[in-house]
């Protein structure tokens, strides 16, 4: 068992430094555990995981945050697994990439390729995530799941979900924008996020889920051709919504039953619908 240094090399994520709060790491065969505090800032040299490979992080409380800013010229590989009993930020401007075999546990989880920049105001503090590069994406065919009542949020000029992304009860966006603001919820469910700068695509090849919880795709061009899945769970209602700034394309399955609601918008763009695909959302054009 070994201390991770700032310097160590390996398929996990390496170069640790701590910029604010305190944080340890361990390596112990193909585990790497960190023990961060609340709200605790980390850098890392990178950040991959490779197949067969465990990242755990070992937070105060499910409510806990701990920021990984990633300095690194490439995008981040996960192709292993990475587990958290908190919320887990990742920060590359390069972007990043979750292989067929990723597996991602966490209370909750933010995957951005925007800087991040914390905003006090008189409603509270937000998080304020802005000049993501247009040449940096997130991929994801892996198996990505915030727990129960958390959040899941991909926020970069190109968004790709061909795996499934979970959030029973929460809160799942795709948003590709310029500018993205989230904060903690008035009820203390999850965390919200509102794009001020839509830009880029969001494409949905794969499983979007949930339930009991709501799910949004921000985008210029939304392309969903997979399932979206947002049912109601006793007397909670799912919420399904997507938005584009020029297109939306609907050719997969969407579903919000019973007694959820769906809006879909296309502010300012155009709609299109495959009429093959069972829909309860019907996309209409809205003038701005």
């Amino acid at each position: 068992m070994a201390v991770l240094s700032p310097w160590a090399a390996g398929a996990n994520p390496a170069g640790l430094s701590v910029q604010s709060g305190t944080a340890g790491a361990v390596i112990n065969g193909t585990q790497l555990t960190i023990t961060a505090s609340e709200h605790a800032f980390l850098n890392w040299q990178s950040f991959n995981i490779a197949p067969g490979e465990t990242t755990r992080f070992l937070q105060p409380a499910p409510t806990s945050f701990v920021w990984n800013q990633i300095h690194d010229a490439t995008p981040s590989q996960i192709l292993g697994s990475l587990e958290a009993n908190g919320n887990v930020v990742l920060i590359n401007s390069a972007g990043f990439y979750f292989g067929p075999h990723a597996f991602v546990s966490a209370a909750g989880l933010i995957v951005s390729t925007a800087a991040v920049t914390p905003v006090e105001s008189s409603a509270g503090l937000f998080w304020q995530f802005n000049g993501a590069p247009p040449q940096a994406s997130i991929v994801n065919y892996g198996a990505l799941h915030a727990g129960k009542a958390g959040s899941l949020f991909l926020i970069a000029e190109r968004v790709e979900n061909h795996g499934t992304l979970s959030a029973p009860e929460g809160n799942l966006s795709l948003l590709a924008a310029k500018e993205v603001l989230v904060s903690s919820r008035p009820d203390g469910r999850a965390l919200s996020a509102t794009v001020r700068l839509p830009s880029g695509s969001v494409d949905n090849s794969g499983r979007l889920l949930a339930d009991a919880g709501s799910i949004a795709l921000n985008a210029q061009v939304v392309n969903q051709n997979g399932l979206v899945q947002a049912n109601s769970v006793r007397e909670r209602n799912g919420v399904i919504e997507l938005v584009a700034s020029e297109s939306i394309a609907l050719g997969g399955l969407l579903k919000s039953l019973p007694g959820a609601t769906a809006p879909a918008k296309a502010t300012g763009g155009e709609s299109s619908s495959n009429p093959r695909a069972p829909s309860r959302m019907t996309p209409r054009r809205e003038s701005r």
